[in-house]
């Protein structure tokens, strides 16, 4: 499991066992990560400058080129793909790597997830 971190903690990749004790990974960048997904064993994370990071366990992470200087603000994984969204652009990828722009109603996926340095939803 990995999991990205607030602004404050600028490029920290936090890897988890069992979801309780998390250690730092390196992701090989200083850009500020908003969120991760996972989703056909690849974990992709989103953040500043439309920087798109790979990893297929967490460590070592591969930048990807999103097409965007817009700020990657949600990545999720829904049925076959990645979706993600910035305030600019819906990008949508089959394999993480290759991302186009999405012009389908299916990125309303990406709206209804949160970043990870927001308050939990309440229900």
């Amino acid at each position: 499991m990995a999991a990205s971190s607030p602004s404050a903690d600028a490029g920290a990749i936090f890897s988890s066992r069992d979801g309780r004790v998390w250690k730092q990974e390196f992701s090989g960048t200083e850009a500020a990560l908003a969120a991760v997904a996972f989703g056909k064993n690849l974990f992709v994370a989103g953040g500043d400058d439309g920087l798109l990071l790979v990893s297929f366990d967490g460590k070592p992470w591969s930048p990807q080129k999103s097409g965007t200087h817009s700020r990657i603000n949600r990545v999720a994984f829904h049925g076959d793909g990645f979706y993600t969204s910035s305030n600019l652009i819906r990008l949508k990828s089959s394999d993480g790597i290759v991302w186009l722009p999405e012009q389908s109603a299916e990125t309303s996926v990406v709206t209804n997830t949160f970043p990870l340095h927001s308050p939990a939803p309440k229900f």
